[in-house]
């Protein structure tokens, strides 16, 4: 795991954001870096598999934007067989602007004392915002 946070990432820190990514290939001699994530899914989700579904699109995002990695691999695991299916997903600086301009009015207003009424990306903020159980006590 490589962790993601205010010491690792000044976009993390900026931010307020938390978490971890499975992993980071790194080549040797080039030093080119390729983001890590590990997704079980079941058999019949495994064979009409074709591209990352959307609920990962943002949390890789994120993990890309702050760990400045140009792609990420999503390794998909078949529980049943243990099959493997490697999809890369290249970072996408739109969907980065959107889902920053997201986080920081989030943050701006649980500063300020004012919550969100509705979570603006469930994935996103479950996993990485550190205001999520502010904004959303007992989701």
């Amino acid at each position: 795991e490589v962790p993601i946070g205010p010491e690792t990432s000044e976009i993390a820190e900026r931010l307020c954001i938390t978490g971890h990514c499975d992993g980071i290939f790194k080549h040797k001699k080039t030093g080119f870096r390729l983001g890590l994530e590990i997704k079980s899914i079941s058999g019949k989700g495994f064979s009409a598999l074709s591209s990352i579904s959307d609920r990962y699109k943002g949390q890789a995002t994120v993990y890309m934007a702050c760990l400045s990695l140009p792609y990420m691999m999503f390794l998909y695991v078949d529980k049943n067989s243990s099959l493997l299916e490697p999809i890369i997903y290249d970072f996408e600086p739109e969907r980065w602007d959107n889902i920053r301009a997201k986080i920081e009015d989030v943050t701006a207003k649980v500063l300020a004392g004012h919550p969100v009424s509705k979570i603006p990306d469930r994935m996103v903020c479950r996993n990485m915002c550190n205001f999520y159980w502010y904004c959303r006590p007992g989701v």
